[in-house]
């Protein structure tokens, strides 16, 4: 599978920030990526490039010919990885100018560094980068739920779901609370049941346990998942995707 064909897989919709048309990469045992340094925080304005360094660099190591395939050079990987974040971040800048979002340069560097030295055979293509804790705190929010938002990074643990008249942060649900009608935490996953429907937030299944879909499972492969209700459920397993093999 492309990576260009996975991004358009269901349970990669809620990677807003980092790319409509790519998925984000993991990085493989190689060590760094040649240019950037390792230990200092990261200046708002080079998360774009910094990031784009990290996620084409991790990709020309993991995935192989098949998986690439559509994204071209490195160079233009990073070029166009870069040029999206950018935009995106825009609203950003607006929120910490406003003192409605943090930016943690120190916690996007512990990102970036962890998932360089991530194995391949472990980041699997993360898209949504719930392995690692540091990377969902990049960003941090002031506004409490009930509060007014336009975007979700101006949330305090929270969502901002889209509203004509204006956007207000609703906490997200915890381990054990409904998702049929809101986000999960960031470690966490909205189950499903046997037919496909939200059930409740649970913790991502570890390889080797059941599960009926990939966003269910912490490798984000359900190996044998049923195609029909009625089928037995599969087991989650190792990456299948960028994988190093």
């Amino acid at each position: 599978m492309r990576l260009l064909d996975r991004a358009s897989r269901p349970h990669n919709a809620g990677m807003r920030r980092f790319l409509p048309a790519f998925v984000l990469l993991a990085v493989s045992g190689c060590g760094p990526s040649s240019g950037g340094s390792s230990g200092a925080a990261i200046p708002f304005d080079q998360l774009a490039a910094e990031y784009a360094r990290v996620f084409c660099g991790k990709a020309f190591v993991c995935c192989d010919a098949g998986e690439l395939q559509g994204i071209g050079t490195e160079a233009m990987c990073r070029t166009v990885v870069a040029t999206e974040i950018m935009g995106d971040l825009t609203g950003d800048q607006t929120g910490i100018a406003a003192g409605t979002t943090i930016y943690d340069g120190s916690k996007a560097r512990a990102c970036f560094d962890i998932i360089t030295a991530m194995p391949c055979s472990e980041w699997g293509a993360d898209e949504n980068l719930r392995q690692v804790p540091e990377c969902w705190q990049i960003f941090r929010g002031t506004v409490a739920p009930g509060g007014a938002c336009s975007r979700s990074d101006e949330c305090m643990d929270g969502t901002c779901p889209p509203s004509v008249s204006g956007g207000t942060c609703v906490a997200r649900a915890k381990l054990g609370e409904s998702c049929a009608s809101n986000t999960c935490r960031p470690e966490l996953i909205c189950d499903q049941d046997s037919s496909g429907l939200p059930t409740t937030c649970a913790v991502p299944r570890a390889n080797g346990m059941a599960c009926v879909a990939d966003l269910q499972c912490a490798s984000r492969n359900c190996v044998g998942a049923p195609t029909m209700s009625s089928d037995p459920p599969g087991a989650c397993g190792a990456p299948d995707m960028c994988n190093g093999v």
